[in-house]
């Protein structure tokens, strides 16, 4: 398996735990002081995981961003 499918599978799941942690904050009386700790984490990972698969894609197709060195073709 290629670094990236792990990292979108990775995201796939990161993301479905912090909507799940985000439905218990607000439906428990005191969720956010259960899990406020473990979605600030999670966001943390999801940021973490998204900031290395984009450099992997920018890498393989550089032409789906647009940045220094673009020709406008």
């Amino acid at each position: 398996m290629s670094r990236e499918v792990e990292l979108e599978l990775n995201l796939q799941k990161i993301n479905s735990n912090i909507i799940l942690y985000s439905k218990l904050i607000r439906r428990i009386p005191k969720g956010q002081k259960i899990f406020g700790k473990k979605l600030s984490k999670l966001i943390t990972k999801q940021q973490e995981c998204f900031r290395e698969l984009r450099s992997i894609v920018r890498k393989k197709h550089p032409e789906l961003f647009i940045g220094s060195g673009y020709n406008g073709n």
